[in-house]
């Protein structure tokens, strides 16, 4: 457990510094972090959420600044990103909890789960999947599982440069945040269910034609607007893919 606590803490000191992508404001995965947010914002219900793995709180500055939920919780296994958090969003009445996610107990049931960018960080996803299920307060209540997409095009695209040997294969970035695998739709959906979850929608989010770097020196706002469009449009090769979730 220590070990998984010291990796957690090294991917969350590399989120700090130069190298991340996200320090810009400007950056396509600060955008990214909105065009999220606008998806997941059509499917808030209930007074409760429950945030997983909020890192260093691009998504749940949105949650806390809009007020849509009355109970904030949040877990996360880096203390450094839960010491921030408390910082900045305790004012909001969010409670930010230190704990791996096996670790975490409750008794309490929400209306609303969110884990965004977690499942592909994961071992034992489909064990994850279900405890967290179980959480869910009743049949209204959903869960939204969002995950980076295998088959987006900017991958399809490294396989053709000969930069991946197939879209599932783990590139540079996978590594260094620690991913174990990259989602399909197909598997995905597969997880869910196995969990005892029942899918009720599947979407994309922002259509990736060329690398970070590349769209950040040649796209303008109103053209990263039309990507998360297309990427709604078309999600079976959007950069990333969600399915939202209830108790079956």
């Amino acid at each position: 457990m220590q070990e998984k606590k010291d990796k957690l803490e090294s991917i969350s000191a590399w989120y700090n510094s130069p190298e991340c992508p996200l320090k810009s404001p400007d950056s396509v995965w600060s955008n990214l972090a909105f065009y999220r947010y606008k998806t997941f914002r059509q499917f808030f219900t209930g007074e409760s959420i429950l945030e997983l793995g909020f890192a260093n709180g691009v998504i749940t500055k949105y949650i806390c600044e809009e007020g849509f939920f009355k109970r904030m919780v949040g877990v996360d296994g880096a203390k450094k990103f839960v010491n921030e958090i408390k910082k900045k969003f305790s004012f909001y009445g969010y409670e930010a909890v230190y704990s791996l996610f096996e670790d975490y107990e409750t008794d309490e049931k929400f209306d609303f789960i969110l884990a965004s960018h977690i499942l592909e960080h994961l071992k034992n996803r489909v064990e994850f999947l279900s405890k967290y299920a179980n959480l869910l307060k009743n049949k209204k209540s959903r869960f939204l599982i969002m995950v980076p997409n295998a088959n987006s095009i900017h991958r399809q695209i490294g396989v053709k440069l000969g930069l991946l040997k197939h879209t599932e294969e783990l590139n540079s970035l996978d590594v260094t945040v620690d991913h174990q695998t990259v989602y399909t739709k197909k598997t995905l959906i597969k997880d869910a269910r196995k969990a005892g979850l029942k899918v009720i929608k599947s979407g994309g989010i922002f259509l990736k034609p060329l690398s970070s770097k590349q769209i950040e020196d040649c796209f303008n706002k109103p053209l990263l607007n039309a990507f998360f469009e297309l990427g709604a449009d078309y999600p079976e090769i959007s950069a990333e893919i969600f399915v939202v979730c209830a108790k079956l």
